[in-house]
């Protein structure tokens, strides 16, 4: 099938008015060749469209020069966008501004005045980076005045904070751009979450060699996701690299997410999709996230979930009660006893969570044991059925044994969340965390074996208590179902926490010994190299 090029002409003069993006190719008068050139000047960002086609990049030919399909394109998201970055290109920083009523201000500002709003650009950082709302410049910009910093009378309102705001972070993206294009090869972290809005986002972070050769990690971008699916992510991915100019497919070497099935599915799982235009893609499992998992699993079907259930129940004993949280506070008083809110323990952060709410508990135990007592007795007025409640929390907090493995579940949690801390560090990398992994074993093991003599609080409770007699106090509260049986039975106990921990971890992080990229990074941890002349020479 041939047109000519009067019929493609009118085409262009209905279709493409201003003559912006319709072309074609022609010969003795037909047209062999119809494509778009705004689609073709920009198809490196459009790529990460999902619904992208080369169609009218490469251009129409034969049976394919209709006027229909003309029309059809014209009116597809990867056409309409590309004519949005023709008219709309990236702006630097100083475009920005030479094209603002500020910028304006600034190129004919004399150094004094230069001064003067370089104050004003501080202010609105502070405000920025404490995360402090834009209506606080006001107030703090007539302070400084009151201080006789020199700041003028011009651009101390919100709305000139907002665009010192939006200047300083267009600033920080173009240098974070400029050091990513000059870097052969960057890593990206991801993870979802809802805002309070109930809005699906994608939080972005990039980690690669700075020029000085240092590691670098830096938040690159918070992007609503339209469909959070494997496909939907993977677009969201690969358009936020592509409107800045960056490569993603060239330069992308690993990525570090969580383990859902989304981002690390076998068949439709992000990695998955990338690898088949990235293959040399190395996909982590966040091993913060494999940590909380190996704790969860550890802790499961144990005496450890019914410590987990109190703190719970505590929490809501006196957060959904003003009135409680207050006779507390009083009573703590009286006692001349410290008290911290009981804490909330569950969360998504496992490990912080509930030590940070075992803390409180042990911190204000005796005082949260004695109103509990208090709160069932015959002149409470609390309703009968909380009264049975309370009257079981008690029992369950006040028996030895629970005590015994409360005290100890605190033990285990400081390793744990000291290894945990290690594994958000920024400088952290592989080498790094294999060594705190293993004194992280180390202090299990230490852990996993009773000694009467140690200073942990479980020693002190054990030497101080008389099993024989039934006899036991902690925090100046006496314990209930005290023996030898309990005792005995928390001992032997105590080798298979260790153990059980142990073995998760190191069933989650099994991919260090099989991965063969993760073994080759850790050729790198100094302390596994040989120490002497002769261990050189040892298979």
């Amino acid at each position: 099938m041939s047109v000519s090029v009067s019929t493609v002409v009118r085409w262009k003069k209905e279709l493409d008015s201003l003559g912006e993006w319709l072309r074609y190719d022609e010969s003795d008068g037909k047209v062999t060749r119809l494509f778009c050139t705004l689609c073709s000047k920009h198809q490196d960002r459009l790529r990460a469209i999902r619904n992208y086609s080369a169609t009218f990049v490469d251009g129409i030919k034969g049976t394919a020069l209709k006027k229909d399909n003309v029309l059809k394109h014209r009116k597809t998201d990867m056409h309409t966008k590309a004519v949005d970055m023709e008219r709309q290109p990236s702006k630097t920083i100083s475009s920005i501004l030479k094209s603002t009523p500020l910028g304006k201000a600034f190129a004919s500002a004399t150094t004094e005045e230069t001064q003067r709003v370089g104050k004003l650009f501080d202010i609105a950082y502070l405000l920025a980076k404490e995360e402090l709302p834009f209506t606080k410049f006001p107030a703090i910009v007539e302070l400084e005045k009151r201080h006789g910093v020199s700041v003028g009378n011009s651009y101390g309102t919100e709305h000139k904070c907002q665009e010192f705001t939006c200047a300083i972070a267009k600033s920080f993206e173009d240098d974070l751009v400029d050091q990513l294009r000059g870097s052969r090869y960057f890593s990206v972290l991801m993870d979802g979450s809802m805002d309070s809005s109930v809005t699906e986002k994608e939080l972005i972070y990039v980690r690669f060699i700075g020029a000085d050769g240092t590691p670098q990690c830096k938040f690159f971008s918070l992007k609503n996701v339209p469909d959070a699916t494997s496909p939907g992510i993977m677009s969201l991915l690969l358009e936020v690299f592509a409107d800045r100019g960056i490569n993603l497919k060239d330069n992308l070497i690993s990525m570090c997410v969580d383990g859902a099935a989304v981002n690390l599915g076998v068949r439709r799982g992000l990695a998955t999709l990338l690898r088949k235009d990235i293959p040399w893609l190395i996909a982590v499992h966040c091993m913060n996230h494999r940590l909380e998992l190996a704790i969860k699993d550890a802790f499961s079907s144990t005496f450890i979930d019914e410590i987990c259930n109190m703190l719970c129940n505590l929490y809501y004993v006196y957060q959904n009660s003003p009135k409680r949280l207050r006779q507390l506070t009083e009573l703590a008083d009286v006692m001349e006893d410290h008290i911290r809110k009981p804490g909330k323990a569950n969360g998504t952060r496992w490990i912080q969570h509930k030590s940070r709410a075992l803390k409180s508990l042990l911190l204000g135990y005796s005082v949260i044991t004695a109103h509990l007592l208090a709160m069932t007795s015959d002149e409470s007025p609390v309703k009968p059925a909380d009264k049975v409640k309370f009257k079981a929390y008690w029992k369950k907090l006040t028996s030895f044994k629970f005590v015994l493995h409360m005290l100890h579940f605190d033990t285990l949690l400081n390793p744990l969340a000291s290894f945990s801390c290690c594994l958000q560090g920024r400088a952290v990398d592989l080498p790094i965390a294999v060594a705190s992994m293993r004194s992280l074993h180390s202090s299990l093991e230490k852990l996993g074996q009773y000694s009467g003599e140690s200073a942990t609080e479980v020693s002190k409770l054990l030497t101080a208590s008389d099993c024989s007699t039934g006899q036991a106090e902690f925090r100046g509260v006496k314990l209930c179902g005290v023996s030898c049986a309990v005792e005995q039975a928390f001992i032997n106990k105590l080798p298979e926490y260790a153990a059980k921990i142990s073995t998760c971890i190191d069933n989650r992080f099994d991919d260090l010994e099989t991965c063969k990229a993760m073994k080759a990074v850790r050729l790198l941890d100094v302390t596994s190299w040989p120490s002497d002349d002769s261990s050189l020479f040892q298979e």
